[in-house]
């Protein structure tokens, strides 16, 4: 994924100043991103989840979804 977005800033870079920028100030902010999110998640992952947010148990032969009787 990331690959592609380099690739696609490269061709916007050249298209739009040619040869008077150079890709590497594209490059290190992206790879700098990649680094942040990797840290985000693992940040993320180590948090332990909460009870009110984890699933209750399903019981044996506990239906999916409640039906609505029509009389």
């Amino acid at each position: 994924m990331w690959n592609n977005l380099l690739v696609q800033l490269e061709r916007r870079r050249s298209r739009r100043w040619g040869a008077q920028r150079p890709a590497e100030g594209w490059i290190a902010v992206a790879v700098g991103q990649t680094q942040f999110l990797s840290l985000a998640k693992k940040r993320r992952a180590e948090r332990a989840a909460s009870c009110g947010t984890a699933r209750p148990a399903r019981r044996a032969g506990q239906p999916q979804k409640k039906r609505i009787k029509w009389d």
